[in-house]
């Protein structure tokens, strides 16, 4: 029964000892083998952590520092907390012991119960995030400057690739209009909706004739 540690940081240029030090202490971590990211917390798709998922065995523990060195998502945190349960892997939190399961519990009630606790936390925090984004709204559309979502395919797209197609797509918008090509070969074309293609073409709402080509 083997002790993991986990340590992580956002980013490259962060350092990573304090949380090492921490998980090697034996009057805190005490732990065996350690695993590390440099990734951001935002998801659990990280070499360290899946080197670590693929390593753990049932009756043993991880350790980390602080719940968001895990993930800063609650539902990850949910998800990744049962999978680890159900594993029989105990969880160990080194600045929030009220949270920790021994191995020997993990499929206990009282683990039952963080999981859900867990649930709660992340449903309580996507609702808080909807009221702020609707109450932003809400103060954009009285101060008179809410533009809504910006689409995924335009001139101003971050994404390169988006960029490219929506000045693809734009190119084609006077074949369309000849009936030289239709939307949906566009659509096909380039991988994107119909409504996508109409949005990029039509931003005055002209009539396009329906047509397969």
């Amino acid at each position: 029964m083997a002790r993991i540690g986990y340590a992580r940081v956002s980013t490259m240029d962060q350092n990573l000892a304090r949380q090492i030090q921490d998980l090697e202490n034996p009057q805190k971590g005490n732990v065996d083998k350690i695993f590390t990211d440099k990734e951001s917390g935002k998801n659990m798709n990280r070499a360290g952590w899946n080197e670590l998922s693929a390593y753990i065995r049932d009756g043993d523990t991880l350790v980390i520092k602080s719940l968001d060195r895990l993930s800063r998502n609650y539902d990850d945190i949910q998800q990744t907390w049962s999978t680890l349960l159900n594993k029989g892997v105990g969880v160990e939190v080194l600045n929030q012991p009220v949270v920790n399961v021994a191995s020997n519990r993990a499929n206990s009630l009282t683990s039952k119960l963080f999981i859900s606790l867990w649930g709660f936390i992340a449903e309580n925090e996507r609702n808080k995030i909807r009221e702020r984004q609707s109450q932003g709204i809400v103060i954009a559309k009285k101060n008179g400057v809410y533009k809504g979502r910006k689409p995924a395919y335009s001139a101003e797209s971050t994404d390169v690739g988006k960029r490219m197609i929506y000045e693809k797509i734009l190119e084609m918008r006077e074949p369309v209009l000849r009936h030289e090509v239709s939307i949906n070969s566009i659509a096909s074309r380039f991988g994107v909706s119909r409504n996508t293609v109409h949005r990029i073409l039509n931003p005055g709402k002209i009539h396009f004739q329906k047509r397969d080509q």
